[in-house]
């Protein structure tokens, strides 16, 4: 028995020396296209946006912090159930842009980095239709995308119908051809749109109704995935905590809204 454990010791010190001095791993983060936040370029050979360039910031502070050597690879535009069911499997690793949800709670590790996420309603200026409480909507239907939460209030109402499409464009569209009233979005999707197709901008606006409650964004880690390990999702925790105390998260975003509007710009 004695020589058994001698023999094991060299095994498990070397296990621990090499998570020590930093396993090369790669972390699989689903994506879907989702301006600004997940942007997969038209030869889908590069993806940014706000949400990546979070994500690269704290890949980058956890390898310092941990000693790994983690790397991150984003999949093709996928839809975001699809995204999620990935999670949920631990097929994938990594992922941002989530609302705090009990069933993602239930296969996700659910960190926060962004204090809210403000919604509006855009509405068809031809149309001339405004609203100015969530109440108005009872009875009609929104355009929404397939598998996206947006605040409680609404996304429990039953009584305000939700019309899913594939992606916010796809919505815009539907809400052109007079199928629905409204499509709900995220404030800096709105103002993304602007930026870059103001002639589309153009033909919308948004209700007087929106959502600026607190509405905490969070980064979620497969709870059945190699990433939920003690050594990577201790080092996350600390490293996110200390990021988000040091409001180095909006900074990151700030920068990266500045360097995407000038190359928005003609």
């Amino acid at each position: 028995m004695l020589k058994k454990i001698v023999a094991a010791v060299p095994v498990m010190l070397g296990i621990v020396f090499f998570i020590a001095v930093g396993e090369a791993r790669e972390i699989l983060v689903p994506v879907d296209h989702f301006p600004p936040y997940q942007i997969v370029s038209p030869d889908r050979e590069k993806t940014y946006g706000e949400v990546i360039s979070i994500l690269e910031a704290v890949v980058a502070a956890v390898n310092r912090e941990g000693n790994f050597a983690l790397t991150l690879k984003t999949t093709e535009d996928l839809p975001f159930k699809r995204c999620l069911q990935m999670m949920k499997s631990g097929n994938a690793q990594l992922i941002g842009g989530l609302l705090d949800k009990d069933d993602r709670r239930e296969y996700m590790h659910l960190l926060r980095y962004k204090p809210n996420s403000h919604k509006v309603f855009v509405v068809s200026r031809e149309e001339g239709w405004d609203f100015r409480e969530l109440a108005e909507l009872k009875g009609k239907s929104v355009g929404v995308v397939h598998g996206y939460r947006y605040f409680e209030a609404f996304d429990g109402d039953g009584t305000i119908f939700k019309d899913p499409a594939p992606n916010f464009g796809l919505s815009l569209k539907k809400l052109l051809r007079k199928r629905f009233p409204a499509a709900i979005c995220t404030e800096n999707e709105w103002l993304a749109l602007k930026a870059k197709n103001p002639a589309l901008a153009a033909k919308l606006k948004t209700a007087t109704y929106r959502y600026n409650k607190p509405n905490p964004v969070y980064l979620g880690i497969s709870k059945n995935s190699w990433l939920a390990r003690p050594p990577y999702l201790e080092t996350f925790r600390k490293v996110m905590e200390r990021m988000y105390r040091e409001r180095e998260f909006v900074t990151i975003a700030a920068d990266f809204y500045e360097c995407y509007g000038l190359a928005l710009a003609p």
